[in-house]
């Protein structure tokens, strides 16, 4: 019987050793399961600036090429430290692929170990509810928080994209 192929992914993905957790650590994309998995293309840098942030960031964003997915870290410019992780999906709701690839960027970027409900039940209460962002978004965003650890959130999302919607996930340094 032929395996489903996002289970072969899972299975690959899963089976990868990692160090550290991602986040707080200098960027390098070879540290990256789903970049190595798939592979990152840079397609944008850019300084951050906005009169709310503390230091100076840069923001990378890379298209997963076998992936429909794109990849946005923001670091802190002085010392390119991974402070935030965004990836999103052109699509919603998510497929079991687009899960377990959400479920292990989040894994290896916190150090934590979470179930795949987690996922479900974050966007399930960002569609009920309307996210946690209901002020007004010149993104367009309805966002949700999933969870939070160590001072590091993460939060699914949802924004327009065409005549439907993508969907993503943001893992980020709290205050």
């Amino acid at each position: 019987m032929k395996q489903p192929s996002w289970i072969l992914t899972v299975i690959a993905m899963t089976s990868t050793a990692y160090a550290a957790p991602l986040m707080g650590q200098p960027l390098n994309t070879k540290n990256i399961g789903l970049c190595v998995q798939y592979g990152c293309q840079l397609t944008k840098k850019q300084k951050v600036t906005d009169e709310y942030i503390p230091y100076p960031q840069t923001s990378y964003t890379y298209k997963v090429k076998t992936l429909n997915a794109n990849l946005v870290i923001t670091t802190r410019t002085k010392d390119n430290m991974a402070i935030e992780f965004d990836i999103d999906v052109p699509r919603y709701p998510l497929d079991a692929h687009d899960e377990a690839i959400f479920l292990k960027l989040i894994q290896q970027v916190t150090g934590g170990s979470y179930r795949i409900e987690i996922l479900s039940r974050c966007f399930q209460k960002l569609e009920a509810a309307g996210g946690d962002s209901r002020m007004p978004n010149d993104d367009g965003f309805a966002e949700e928080l999933m969870l939070a650890r160590d001072h590091i959130g993460v939060k699914c999302f949802t924004k327009p994209f065409g005549n439907s919607q993508s969907s993503g996930i943001r893992i980020f340094f709290g205050d």
